[in-house]
């Protein structure tokens, strides 16, 4: 029955546990690890369904794009890369059918790769990865057709007779098995570093216990496929490469693809397409991104299709060009940018209350509310919707820590004056302060990039502006891209908000500019209490206004070498010369922008 609230003020609610249960679960499951169970379980799934607000369009074209091109999904943490992932695999395998293809995620947070390793060694480990998630998936995707007319389902998917049916069932899970074994072997250092056998066997029980069912239902028996056989098999298969592993130091990732398509074959499919997420992963393991973008470059190739949950600033996809090899982007930073319009900042609003709303609905769907119960007025949401610069995960954050100060506040029953029926607004610039505070937590034991964060401040607060501008040159792109400023980018106290954008003065500079704005939540006592800058809520005060505050990033960076030893100053030209890049000059004391002597000889 549902309850009737006809004012609906959140104070209300206040003395109701199972309403404070509910809400808490409504926004605390947007924390940053939420994702790994979500791959496996199909309730999850189905809760996000409910709860996902599909901007622009990003899940229904993934889905379409999916099936029949590779691309890349990029953005920062918590713009929803994952979520968007495991809906779209949801919605291609549900409807395997009618698209006849069949979609494998892949999670880079649970690659396991040894400590030190050669391409050779890599491919290896990955190449069991991918096997070994592509037969629990499938399981997976069998166990969910069991409640849905079982037989029906296969026998739909796989298209022939029953007999056929079962016997290429049997082959997929054979050629799952069997490669898995395959890659595992060829170096003796790679079969050592990890036991799986105690998995390959449950993937194994698993596999049969649906084949076992499917049978049963078809009449068939099972005498020709038995499980304890099949182990034993592998088994002796393992002794016998185990013994002659010196033949096998290779592997042609050729086979792999050929396997892959005659899976694709079997099953009557005319793709598999692969989801690789979380790259960003495997950005400090030397040589990762790079051996793995290789692997994938070799079978990036109709029938096999992959996309790559890319974060910006935080590494390199190498091998693989985006256009070519990755044909689609689909870009989640750029989806919600508050200042750049005004149909952009109804948009952001859009989001945002539906986001509120879709949650309530979900998890307090007896209580009839929406994202009014929680704010008197849009412009305390809109002060939020500001504060997370379009990242959902930042916003459901700050709300939470809004809604446990309301209720924390109502609890204790101590006031001044009348008691806030709502969330406040010193709540919300409470949970703003909260959030900036945390983000600069991310970055004060790097000394550098502390540098380089007070150095951006520091011309911000000189031009009272949030915004800044940066030339688009390959010296720029390339300081952004590493160290320093990818690590305040990649913690989101620096954000990028638009690109190619036109000197207001050509004659200062031949280059376009890119527009970068400090965080509002880290910045925030700046341009809210003290006012040292004015925070840019508008496209019109970025056209008149911003596009004259171009920072020059190479001027810290080179303070920061000098400092450290790496960049030395010509003693006579004052040029800069870089010891290590420029080794021959120094060594030969010998400037090569004035041919003097760079540092006075001892």
């Amino acid at each position: 029955m549902t309850r009737q609230n006809p004012k609906k003020e959140l104070k209300q609610f206040i003395q109701d546990e199972e309403f404070i249960e509910l809400m808490d679960k409504a926004f605390a499951d947007l924390r940053a690890d939420y994702e790994l169970a979500l791959d496996s379980n199909k309730e999850k799934i189905n809760e996000l369904k409910q709860v996902h607000v599909d901007i622009k369009n990003s899940l229904s074209n993934l889905t379409s794009y999916s099936c029949k091109s590779s691309g890349i999904v990029s953005g920062l943490r918590g713009t929803g890369k994952t979520h968007l992932f495991l809906l779209a695999r949801d919605k291609i395998n549900n409807d395997i059918v009618e698209k006849k293809a069949l979609c494998i995620y892949l999670n880079l947070k649970r690659l396991q790769i040894p400590e030190t390793f050669t391409q050779e060694i890599f491919n290896r480990a990955f190449g069991i990865f991918l096997y070994k998630e592509l037969g629990k998936q499938l399981v997976n995707l069998l166990k969910s057709y069991e409640n849905k007319n079982f037989f029906d389902k296969i026998k739909s998917i796989f298209n022939f007779d029953q007999k056929k049916q079962t016997s290429n069932i049997k082959s997929i899970i054979a050629k799952i098995e069997l490669f898995q074994q395959i890659v595992k072997y060829g170096t003796q250092q790679l079969y050592s570093y990890k036991e799986g056998d105690t998995e390959l066997e449950q993937s194994q029980k698993e596999l049969f216990e649906i084949y076992t069912k499917l049978s049963g239902k078809l009449g068939i028996k099972t005498t020709e496929l038995n499980l304890e056989n099949n182990i034993k098999q592998q088994k002796e298969y393992n002794n016998k490469y185990k013994s002659t592993s010196k033949y096998l130091s290779y592997l042609d990732i050729q086979d792999i693809r050929d396997n892959l398509i005659s899976i694709i074959e079997i099953l009557k499919l005319n793709n598999i397409t692969v989801y690789v997420d979380e790259w960003e992963k495997i950005y400090t393991i030397e040589k990762a991104q790079e051996y793995l973008s290789s692997f994938i470059d070799k079978l990036n190739d109709t029938p096999l299709y992959f996309w790559i949950g890319y974060v910006p600033y935080r590494g390199d996809l190498h091998h693989l060009d985006v256009g070519a090899d990755l044909q689609h982007r689909i870009d989640l930073d750029k989806n919600l940018i508050y200042e750049n319009s005004k149909r952009d900042k109804e948009l952001c609003l859009y989001y945002f209350k539906s986001f509120i709303n879709q949650r309530l609905n979900h998890y307090l769907k007896d209580y009839n509310i929406d994202y009014s119960v929680m704010f008197n007025g849009d412009k305390k949401l809109e002060h939020l919707v500001l504060a997370c610069m379009g990242n959902s995960r930042d916003f459901g954050t700050m709300l939470l820590d809004c809604w446990s100060a309301f209720r924390n506040y109502r609890v204790i029953g101590i006031y001044q004056g009348r008691p806030f029926k709502y969330i406040s607004d010193k709540m919300i610039s409470d949970s703003i302060k909260s959030d900036g505070e945390k983000k600069l937590l991310n970055i004060k034991g790097q000394n550098n990039t502390m540098t380089v964060w007070r150095d951006i401040q520091s011309f911000a607060t000189q031009k009272k502006s949030s915004h800044i501008a940066i030339e688009e040159t390959n010296e720029n792109m390339g300081l952004l891209s590493k160290g320093e400023f990818s690590e305040l980018l990649y913690h989101r106290l620096f954000h990028f908000r638009k690109g190619g954008v036109a000197a207001k003065d050509d004659r200062n500079t031949q280059h376009k500019l890119s527009i970068y704005a400090l965080n509002y939540a880290c910045t925030y006592d700046q341009h809210s209490k003290d006012k040292k800058f004015t925070y840019i809520t508008t496209s019109s005060s970025i056209d008149d206004k911003v596009r004259r505050y171009i920072y020059q990033p190479n001027n810290i960076i080179n303070t920061i070498k000098t400092k450290e030893g790496e960049i030395h100053s010509c003693k006579n030209c004052k040029e800069k010369i870089n010891i290590i890049k420029m080794k021959a000059a120094w060594e030969k004391n010998s400037c090569p922008f004035c041919g003097e002597n760079i540092y006075k000889a001892e």
